[in-house]
């Protein structure tokens, strides 16, 4: 029997967090460097306060656009990647492995590191601190349902090759189901 301890879904909530920063940043940031100031205000300031104003004014009128397009390509292309792997999982077309986890490394607790284990020879890894990934990334310190060496789960899961390093294959868990023996 199969006790089901994840299953894909999308989090909207995280995934709206993830694109407001970046709108909110450049949309502010672009608004300072447009702003226009009162006469009273001007009068007030020196050879200096000019200076830095428009200093900055230059800085975020450059980097304000920046993020905000940063920002929304990178939320446009987690909502693209959200609809690919839903269909992969609708789809049943996963890879799957089942056995016991080896070689548990558990991700501290406010620790700059991954969880990794494996499962017959599949290697998986996540670091799920402030990262807005799609499919499984919670490590034990924070919930998460990979306890630990010993346990009996069945994944399925799909491979992202374009993980960033040459070589590197990235195994993207979808779904995860505990085995009782």
């Amino acid at each position: 029997m199969e006790t089901i301890l994840y299953s894909y879904h999308f989090s909207m909530v995280g995934h709206l967090f993830s694109f407001l920063i970046p709108v909110l940043v450049g949309s502010g940031m672009l608004v300072f460097a447009i702003k226009k100031k009162s006469a009273e205000e001007k009068a007030k300031e020196t050879k200096w306060d000019i200076f830095i104003t428009s200093l900055l004014r230059i800085i975020a009128g450059i980097v304000g656009p920046f993020i905000l397009v940063a920002g929304i390509w990178a939320e446009v292309d987690l909502i693209k990647e959200h609809f690919q792997y839903k269909e992969i999982y609708k789809s049943g077309e996963m890879y799957v492995v089942e056995g016991l986890v080896e070689d548990f490394h558990p991700m501290p607790f406010m620790g700059h590191d991954i969880e990794s284990f494996t499962v017959n020879d599949i290697y998986f890894q996540y670091n799920g601190v402030g990262e807005i990934v799609n499919g499984y990334n919670r490590p034990k310190c924070y919930g998460g349902v990979v306890e630990g060496n010993g346990q009996h789960l069945k994944i399925k899961y799909i491979m992202n090759e374009d993980a960033g390093l040459e070589g590197v294959t990235e195994h993207i868990i979808l779904y995860i189901a505990e085995i009782e023996d």
